[in-house]
């Protein structure tokens, strides 16, 4: 997966994302068929920065926005403000995608005095002193996931693995993950800590490795401030429900695609997986970090734009409606909120 996605002359995010969004896109986030993430975002940044200490006066206010897509959610921010809460605004955009980024740069050419691009969060940090606001839509889903499923007869969980024969091409493997990720992983990734509603032989479930070691790679970095994470998922009891098969997938043209073609157009599909937000949690508490709340988007909409929305009649038009609505991203989505004060 950490190929297919971000190998440098091959990989889908590297060089063959074709857009985001419209119909020569493989996929839609939320930014694109609203404006209210953007709005509530917006509201949430000056919100969070009035009631930090270490923020409330800081001139600039250093905003992190973390995996940008093609820049328009930050572009839409931008827009929310008013000229006096945009010239306190010093943003900075994290993004390893050569593609994404020239795309975002273009978008926001408005607003570039205010930006700054970087490859990595700690530059943003080291610039910011420290203290700032955090914020990632639709990130962790993109990080490599480590693919596992039970084997009832043994009582284990197998890692997945592929193999390459030149004849019949690929194959799964299944190795226990004791051997192949020696180590107590249950304290950390609580999809581990108990066979969730004793699943049957062949159940498959996922953990996201890669995003944990990402972190703590960083967050030791930021002394004060807050960070908001927004993708969908939900929590380790609720997130496999009715899910014998786990939540990996690929999507190509707007099409989602599971079982073998996962493993089809090689570098040139999106590859994701739905988020653990008890292991978000557990994480940031592991590294200091205070949960201040986790809640759905359409909760977090509604705090943040003053909307109040009839779930039988709405008057918002039709892509709004989605993000809101209890059957859109809206409830699909979560919101959480962690703090370092």
């Amino acid at each position: 997966m950490q190929e297919a996605l971000y190998h440098p002359d091959f990989g889908y995010y590297s060089t063959n994302i074709q857009g985001i969004g419209g119909h020569r896109g493989d996929f839609t986030t939320t930014p694109e068929l609203s404006r209210l993430p953007a709005q509530a975002i917006a509201a949430w940044i000056i919100e969070e920065a009035s009631c930090t200490p270490a923020l409330k006066n800081n001139k600039p206010l250093h905003i992190i926005e973390i995996g940008c897509g093609d820049g328009s959610l930050a572009d839409e921010i931008f827009r929310s403000w008013t000229w006096l809460q945009r010239k306190r605004i010093r943003y900075h955009l994290i993004e390893i995608s050569p593609v994404l980024r020239e795309r975002q740069q273009k978008k926001l050419h408005r607003w570039r005095k205010h930006c700054g691009w970087h490859n990595h969060i700690t530059d943003a940090l080291k610039e910011a002193q420290g203290c700032a606001l955090i914020f990632s839509n639709e990130l962790i889903d993109a990080f490599p996931t480590v693919a596992i499923r039970w084997n009832a007869k043994d009582e284990q969980w197998e890692e997945i693995h592929l193999k390459f024969d030149p004849n019949s091409g690929l194959e799964e493997v299944f190795i226990p993950l004791a051997q192949s990720r020696p180590g107590d992983l249950a304290k950390y990734y609580s999809v581990l800590q108990a066979p969730a509603n004793d699943p049957r032989n062949g159940t498959r479930r996922e953990f996201h490795a890669s995003a944990r070691n990402w972190l703590n790679s960083w967050v030791d970095q930021l002394h004060h401030g807050s960070m908001l994470t927004i993708d969908y998922g939900n929590t380790v009891d609720s997130l496999y429900h009715r899910r014998p098969e786990g939540s990996l997938r690929a999507y190509f043209q707007h099409q989602r695609m599971t079982g073998a073609a996962l493993y089809q157009r090689f570098g040139r599909q999106d590859l994701t997986a739905d988020v653990n937000f008890t292991d978000l949690e557990n994480w940031g508490t592991a590294s200091g970090l205070e949960t201040v709340r986790l809640e759905s988007f359409k909760e977090f909409i509604q705090g943040h734009c003053s909307l109040k929305i009839d779930s039988n009649k709405t008057s918002l038009a039709d892509s709004s409606a989605f993000v809101t609505d209890s059957t859109g991203s809206g409830e699909a989505f979560q919101a959480l909120l962690q703090r370092r004060p």
